[in-house]
C-alpha cells in the first residue's frame, strides 16, 4: 500500500495499492533500488524508488523456499545484515 502526501500536510491523500493478488505476503524488504516481498514459499524482487506509486518493472523470482512449507507459521521474514546479505526466515510448527 502506498500513502502519498502530496499536499504535504503530514496525512495520506489517498491510498493506492503498489502489488495486487498477493494473498500469503508478509516479508517485506525495501533495500539497494528494489523491494522484496514473499508470495507463499517465493522471494521476488520488483524494481523501486522512493517515490514510486507503481512498479516500474516487471518482478524476478528470486527463491523459491519448498524445503518445508507449514501451514501454522508460513510467513518469511526478511532482513539484510550490514554486509548486505539478505536473509530469509522459514517458520515452523
Amino acid at each position: 500500500m502506498v500513502l502519498p502526501d502530496d499536499n504535504r500536510d503530514g496525512y495520506a491523500d489517498a491510498s493506492r495499492n503498489f502489488l495486487e493478488n498477493l494473498p500469503s505476503t508478509q516479508g517485506l524488504l525495501f533495500t539497494e533500488g528494489y523491494f522484496y516481498y514473499q508470495d507463499a514459499t517465493k522471494i521476488l524482487r520488483v524494481p523501486y524508488h522512493a517515490g514510486d506509486r507503481a512498479p516500474t518493472g516487471a518482478s524476478q523470482l528470486i527463491a523459491d523456499i519448498q524445503l518445508y512449507s507449514s501451514s501454522l507459521h508460513w510467513p518469511k521474514a526478511l532482513d539484510q545484515s550490514d554486509d548486505k546479505t539478505i536473509y530469509v526466515g522459514n517458520g515452523g510448527d
